[in-house]
Parts: structure tokens; sequence; C-alpha cells
């Protein structure tokens, strides 16, 4: 027996046991099953890839997405393990974790909506599938830069051309140089917030027909508008956007399904942030922690 024990073989194994024991003795595992780490090295890889990627370093709201997403395909990967998803398969972690969620398309999938629940949705998204109103409209541009009590000056204008025929003459010799026309036919909601901007819409969309407007400010000075014509398109029928709002809706209902199973996941796991110099304000290492258990 002591012969055996003295074998340099013996000897190796032996001591080499006593360092890996004393190594865990010393460093308590932090990556057991149920604790997910951010460490320095894992913080630092993923500010530098971003850092690569856009040049910069990642905002604060940037840098908590990032760590955020690191955590969930790290409890992704964990749980597409308990379920075997890597048995004979040598995707990395990242495709891993994807597969677990397409799992869950296929349960989003299978549940297939009724006529009821397709209506529901439309409904509680109307706005999503509504068509814009087109509008047609004349103006007078009022140049701010070159008006002294430019309100009063607008008002004056309006004074002027009210009750007289809309005409291409009478918008040019009252309105200051303007780089866009000044009277414009079935433009939509989109093109009039673009160029002119939502405030400027949000004013227009009520006014009378045929009747000239108060001053409206935009982002280029003031305006007369005198709205020509207004089209509100009726709502979409249900049946001809039918297939558009099932697609939708499968998408929302997987996207609820999987941040679902992710909460309940995550239950599962304690979450440490290691990470030295306190480059992560606390209350984003709270944040991230407290998503655990």
């Amino acid at each position: 027996m002591k012969k055996i024990f003295t074998t340099p073989l013996v000897q190796f194994l032996f001591f080499g046991a006593l360092i890996f024991l004393g190594y865990y003795w010393l460093n308590p595992s932090q990556n057991n099953e149920e604790t997910i780490v951010i460490d320095d090295n894992q913080f630092n890889r993923i500010v530098s890839i971003f850092q690569k990627q856009w040049n910069r370093n990642p905002s604060e709201e940037e840098l908590n997405d990032l760590l955020q997403a690191r955590i969930n395909e790290e409890v992704l990967y964990r749980e597409a393990l308990k379920m075997g998803l890597d048995k004979n398969d040598e995707i990395v972690k990242r495709r891993l974790s994807q597969k677990f969620e397409f799992l869950t398309t296929d349960m989003a999938n299978l549940n297939e909506p009724t006529k009821d629940d397709i209506q529901k949705f439309y409904i509680e998204n109307k706005e999503k599938y509504q068509v814009d109103p087109t509008f047609s409209y004349a103006q007078i541009f009022i140049d701010i830069d070159k008006r002294k009590n430019v309100m009063n000056y607008a008002r004056s204008v309006k004074k002027s051309i009210e009750g007289k025929e809309i005409t291409p003459e009478l918008l040019e010799e009252y309105s200051d140089p303007f780089p866009i026309v000044l009277y414009i036919e079935n433009v939509s909601k989109s093109e009039i917030i673009n160029r002119m901007g939502d405030d400027f819409y949000d004013k227009i969309k009520s006014l009378e027909i045929d009747k000239w407007s108060d001053p409206i400010q935009s982002s280029f000075g003031l305006h007369l508008v005198y709205p020509t014509d207004i089209i509100k398109v009726a709502e979409p029928d249900l049946n001809t956007i039918y297939n558009v709002l099932k697609r939708d809706y499968l998408y929302d209902y997987q996207a609820n399904i999987n941040k679902k199973l992710l909460n309940e996941y995550k239950n599962n796991y304690t979450v440490k942030v290691i990470v030295s110099d306190s480059v992560i304000p606390q209350d984003m290492i709270n944040k991230l922690e407290g998503d655990g258990k």
C-alpha cells in the first residue's frame, strides 16, 4: 500500500485532487444551476462588442438592455438544457435559447384564434388599422422673422381675405415666400406631419371646410389655412384584413407567451452582478438582480 502511494502517478492524482477540492472550498461555486452571474469578463465583453459595432459606449438604457438580454439568454439556455434540447446538437448557447423560443411559436400556432378573438383584437388595436384621411387646403404663409406683431398681422390678413374667391393670385399676393405650394390636394396625415409637424396636423384635422382658420404655427412659421376637402375614409371591413389581423394576433400571442414563460423561469434563478469599479449604476444592478427570485 505504501509502495503504491509513493508512485509518481498516484501522488500526482492525490495532490491534484487536494488542489481541486481546495479551490472549490475557497471559491464557492457561483455558477450553480440556480445562480446567474454577470462578472467583469462578461460585462467587458458585452460592452466591447457594442463599441466595435457602434464606435461608442452604450448609454445607460442601452447598457441595461444589453445586460438584461444576457440574463434572458442564460435563463432560456438553461431551461433548454433541462428539456434536453442540446442532445446531439452542436449549436451554441444563443441557438439553444432561440430553439426554446421557437417552441413557444409552435404553442402560439396551436392556439388557432376564433373569429371572436380576431374581432376583439381588432377593437383593442383599431388605430393601427385605420386608413388616414386626406386633406386638400389652401394656405397663406406668414414669415415670423419678417413681421413685427406677427399675430396681429396674421389676423389683419385673415380679415382682408375673408369672403374673397380662393385663387392662386390671392394666395401669392398675401403670402410670404414659401418653399411648399400654397394649394395642396389630397395630402395624407403622414405627409402633413413630415412636412409641417404634429402640432400643425392636430390643428387642421378639425377645421371647418371652406372657412379660413385662425393663425396656425408650423415648423416654418404661421399659416392661415382654408380647407377645401377632408376625405375621411371608412373603417376597413374586418373580412378584408382578416389574414393580417390573424398574423398580428398570433405574433402578439407568441410574444406574451415568451414574456410569461421567461418571467416564470427567472423566478428559478438568482442573478448576481459582480462588476468592479461601480461602472454600472446601483439602481440598474438592483433591478437586474431583482428580476430573479
